[in-house]
This record gives structure tokens, sequence and C-alpha cells, in this order.
């Protein structure tokens, strides 16, 4: 595989952001055990249901934009905090940045999560959000969008996410080098799903990005991870 990578863009929960925090604070909201939010999170998963069937699951008049005005009014605001980054993200995004690539992120989120990202010295060029935009993955718009935020050739981008529904299968086929992040939730009950197949290369964590890149740490036309 030939490429000339000029820009990587990151999905945003469990590949820059763990998200475990925050699910264990909707559990104890909910108030249930986390490992039974646990269950139900693989058992949506697996069955390719949004993840906030999950919740509703435990709690059958679940609403999620209801639930997170009355955190916000109890003082537990569903958010992103700074102790969430992955210890992996900025060093990696740092090299990314000192080879003259540009960096994006851009995820299923909220407004907020941009606004976050904008402020937590990661070197990034782009950030978006799927509510900002006003379309989510595995909507090829959303790829669409990316493409054109970051101002580059499909084929000169690269896009990293632990999702192979809504990241690896969708980026592929809008023309990116996608690469499959193996780690967290989706990863554990996902990994065995034939769009592993479309992945440039796979990786366990950020630290593995760079020379796994195309024309990067190795040389251009290595074969495809497994």
């Amino acid at each position: 595989m030939s490429l000339r990578v000029e820009g990587v863009v990151f999905d945003v929960g469990y590949t820059l952001i763990d998200e475990t925090r925050r699910w264990r604070e909707w559990a104890e909201w909910l108030a249930v055990e986390p490992e039974e939010l646990w269950a139900s999170m693989r058992s949506v998963i697996a069955e390719g249901v949004h993840h906030s069937e999950a919740l509703k699951r435990l709690h059958p008049r679940f609403g999620l934009e209801k639930a997170r005005a009355d955190r916000e009014r109890a003082g537990r605001r569903d958010e992103f905090l700074a102790v969430d980054i992955y210890p992996d993200a900025s060093p990696c995004i740092a090299r990314l940045k000192a080879a003259g690539l540009k960096t994006g992120a851009a995820g299923n989120m909220s407004a907020d999560g941009e606004r976050f990202l904008a402020g937590s010295g990661l070197e990034l060029d782009m950030i978006a959000s799927s509510q900002r935009w006003g379309v989510e993955k595995p909507d090829p718009m959303f790829f669409d969008r990316v493409i054109e935020a970051m101002g580059l050739p499909a084929d000169q981008l690269v896009y990293v996410g632990d999702r192979l529904d809504n990241d690896v299968g969708p980026s592929a086929a809008a023309g990116m080098c996608a690469i499959y992040l193996r780690r967290a939730l989706w990863a554990e009950v996902m990994s065995d799903r034939p769009e592993a197949a479309s992945a440039y290369a796979v990786i366990d964590s950020l630290d593995e990005l760079p020379a796994a890149l195309p024309g990067f740490g190795r040389e251009t036309g290595s074969s495809k991870e497994q």
C-alpha cells in the first residue's frame, strides 16, 4: 500500500479520552452496580444498538438529555475532565506534529466536548463534534466533513478509532487510511468483526501509532498489520 500521509484525525471516546469514569458516574446516578452497566453495554454493542440504550435497559424511563439536565442541576455534570485524557494521547500527537503532520479530533460528542478538547493542551489543528456538524458516525457525510475540515485529500488522511463500526469501516470506505485502536469496551466486543479487514494497521495504544503510519518509521508499502 503506497500512501503519503499528511494528516491524522482521532476519534475521541476511548481513543483520546477514557470514558470509564463517566460510565461509572452514570451507574451511580442510576443506582446500579458498574458491573450491571458493563453487562448492558456489552449487550447493546454486540447488537449494534446505540450505547444510550444500555442506560435505558437499566432504567426504562431513562431519557439522556433530561438525565443530563437533572445531573447538571444536582452539580454532577456529565463532562470530560483532564484526568480522562489517556496518557499516550499527548506524546503521540506531539510526535505527529513534530513530523509536520496536521492533526485533528472528530467524534460523536457534544459541543461541550469540542470546547474541552480545545482547552486540553492537545496539539490539535481541527476539532469537531457531531452535535455542531449535525451528523453522526457512521454516516458517510460525517467523514466527508472530516476531509473538508482537514483540507486534505482523503488518501492523505488517517483516521484512528476504537470502533470497527463507527470508525474503521466508514473511514476506510471514505478513502482514508483507517487505523484500528484495539482497546476498551467496544474493541473487546467487536474485534472479530469483518470490518477489521479494512484497517491498514491494528494497534493497542497510541504509542504504536507513529510507527504504524505509512512512511513514518517504516518503509512505505509495508503490508497491512493484523
